[in-house]
């Protein structure tokens, strides 16, 4: 039982730990979602929408951390 509470405290901690990047994860699959909804079969926009928002949303995220660490160690 407390392997499964610190699990689950983990897994909660990640996504309010950095709540911006949630949000936006939670923002591309809704995206994706209603063009998946909105097209035929294929969803092939859907799919790359998703895809690039994958591969982008963590690389923006980790520019702008590294940008924000670097300005913060400049200051002190």
């Amino acid at each position: 039982m407390s392997l499964l509470r610190t699990v689950l405290a983990e897994l909660v901690g990640m996504f309010v730990a950095d709540a911006a990047m949630a949000v936006a994860i939670l923002a591309l699959v809704a995206v994706a979602g209603a063009l998946a909804a909105m097209t035929a079969p294929p969803h092939i926009a859907a799919m790359a929408v998703l895809t690039a928002g994958a591969l982008a949303v963590p690389v923006v995220f980790a520019v702008a951390y590294a940008q924000r660490t670097k300005r913060a160690r400049r200051l002190r």
